[in-house]
């Protein structure tokens, strides 16, 4: 009896002492991120309009949305041309990201400077090189286009201007358009597969090189070893790297519905249409999501398991 008090004693300490060091976290989880979001929620269904010392709300339901759905102009198709992007750019760059991982997670010369190669754009998106390269000097235009705004990834607008590259090749109009839309699109998608890249290679060797034994043994070919062995036990990195590049596709700069809300933001002084913006938006993917990955998954899981 002694023992048992002991331990649960034990485990009481550790569990009081867990709670305390998570504590923090909660604190900031509670003030920075549940209370702001709730906070936007109610911007989404109410008027909001500046006064002395504050601000005045006024209840007014799905007039927001309504406004937004019928009544606004442009709303329809940047939301549309957004969810679009979304829809075929988040395939390519798992698709992407898990060959990539594949390849840099092989025992060859140099693999670690071909790693840090392909985490760059993530280092360099987070500093002030990034500002360096977006920066026109002199009047010279920047080395690095971002087309954040108005231009989307389909057309042609991103990271990377490869009409100026083409230029000396005096190719026709026509092709040298094609061409620099497409290198500025693959540009584009490596760019942002740094962290999924990351994240695949990190699963790849949690899978146990015995089962990679076995295959061989029993004469497996190459693709099969995916399909069996590589592929179903990356099932859960794959559903994290997914919804990770859902979230960062949502706030990226280039996505049209981001960039209009924060335009009315802090132009405008608005704070009721452009929540609403976001939350439908939000919705819509969130759905998506819901119908492609919910059904593939599950019928994944009752495979594999």
């Amino acid at each position: 009896m002694k023992t048992s008090k002991k331990k649960r004693g034990i485990e009481a300490i550790s569990r009081r002492a867990g709670r305390l060091f998570i504590l923090p976290w909660e604190i900031g989880m509670v003030i920075f991120i549940i209370v702001p979001l709730l906070i936007s929620v109610a911007y989404a269904f109410c008027e909001v309009t500046f006064k002395v010392g504050g601000m005045d709300y006024h209840f007014v339901f799905l007039d927001n949305f309504k406004y937004l759905l019928k009544e606004d102009p442009y709303y329809t198709d940047t939301l549309i041309s957004s969810l679009t992007t979304l829809l075929y750019t988040i395939p390519i760059i798992v698709a992407l990201s898990l060959i990539l991982g594949i390849v840099l997670n092989q025992k060859f010369k140099g693999r670690v400077i071909m790693r840090a190669v392909f985490f760059l754009p993530v280092i360099i998106a987070a500093g002030v090189v990034l500002d360096i390269l977006t920066t026109q000097i002199n009047g010279q235009p920047p080395v690095i286009q971002l087309g954040a705004t108005s231009t989307s990834m389909s057309e042609g607008g991103g990271y990377l201007d490869a009409s100026a590259l083409l230029a000396g090749l005096r190719l026709p109009e026509a092709v040298t358009g094609m061409m620099s839309k497409y290198i500025t699109m693959i540009f584009n998608l490596l760019w942002q597969s740094g962290i999924q890249i990351i994240l695949f290679i990190s699963g790849l060797q949690t899978i146990p090189d015995s089962l990679y034994e076995v295959s061989k043994i029993e004469g497996a070919s190459k693709w099969e070893e995916f399909w069996m062995i590589t592929f179903p036990m990356l099932r859960d990195v794959t559903l994290l790297v997914t919804v990770f590049t859902v979230v960062e596709e949502m706030v990226s700069t280039s996505n049209e519905v981001m960039s209009n809300a924060q335009s009315m933001i802090s132009g405008q002084q608005r704070y009721d249409m452009p929540t609403a913006m976001i939350w439908f938006y939000f919705l819509c993917v969130l759905i998506i999501c819901g119908i492609v990955l919910f059904p593939i998954f599950r019928s994944f899981k009752r495979k594999w398991d």
